[in-house]
């Protein structure tokens, strides 16, 4: 996810989203990062995001 602040509280941000949706359907893990990886039309790269989950 990008953040635009650093007050950003997972523990609170995890809470708001199980109230959202199921439990099964939350993220199990959050990668914080400055700025999404994008192509040069300026899509979302999700094998570069893959790549990222696998480094943690």
């Amino acid at each position: 996810m990008v953040v635009s602040n650093n007050s950003l509280d997972l523990k609170q941000l995890n809470e708001w989203m199980r109230g959202m949706m199921p439990a099964y359907k939350t993220p199990r893990k959050y990668l914080i990062v400055e700025e999404l990886p994008r192509n040069a039309m300026g899509k979302v790269t999700k094998n570069d995001i893959k790549e990222l989950f696998k480094n943690i």
